[in-house]
C-alpha cells in the first residue's frame, strides 16, 4: 500500500512514470487496499496543507472530490513562492488550470499595495507546474482564486 501511496503522490505532481507504476501496482491490489492507500495519500497531503496555512485557496468541489490535486496546487505554489521580505501584505490572484496542468488567464482580484509582493505572487503562479487535471475531472479547466498572505 505504501508503494501505491508514493506512486499516487508522485502522479499527482504530474510524474507520468509514476502514473504507470501506480497502475501496475493497482492491478495486484484489492479495492480495500486501494482505498486505504488513497486515504494514506490524502492524509499526507493534508499535512502539507497545514504547513502552508498562511496561503489560502478556494477551489469549489476540487478539495472534496480531488484532494490530491487540490493539495498539489497549494504545494506547487508554495514551492515557487519565495517572498522573504516580511510585511503584512495580501493579494489574491485568479487563474485557470487547464487540462495540461498549466496556469492561464492569471489576473489580480485584489492587490497588496506592494508591487514587489504582487509580482512575486504572480511569478509563483506562472512558475507552478500542477500536472494534468485528473482524467475523470469533468471540465477542461478549473478556475482558482488563490490568496497570498504570508506572515512576515
Amino acid at each position: 500500500m505504501l508503494a501505491y501511496m508514493w506512486y499516487n503522490l508522485a502522479a499527482a505532481q504530474g510524474n507520468e512514470d509514476a502514473e504507470s507504476g501506480k497502475a501496475g501496482i493497482e492491478r495486484r491490489m484489492t479495492r480495500e487496499q486501494i482505498a486505504e492507500a488513497q486515504r494514506l495519500s490524502t492524509e499526507w497531503y493534508e499535512r502539507l496543507e497545514e504547513a502552508g496555512e498562511d496561503l489560502n485557496v478556494r477551489l469549489e468541489g476540487l478539495r472534496r472530490d480531488y484532494p490530491q490535486y487540490y493539495n498539489n496546487i497549494i504545494r506547487q505554489i508554495q514551492r515557487c513562492f519565495g517572498w522573504s521580505a516580511g510585511g503584512n501584505w495580501q493579494t489574491t490572484l485568479a487563474f485557470t488550470v487547464g487540462r495540461d496542468g498549466l496556469a492561464s488567464d492569471i489576473d489580480f482580484l485584489t492587490r497588496s499595495g506592494n508591487t514587489a509582493f504582487d509580482s512575486e505572487a504572480m511569478g509563483a503562479v506562472d512558475c507552478a507546474r500542477f500536472g494534468e487535471l485528473p482524467e475523470d475531472y469533468p471540465f477542461e479547466g478549473v478556475r482558482v482564486n488563490f490568496t497570498f498572505s504570508p506572515s512576515g
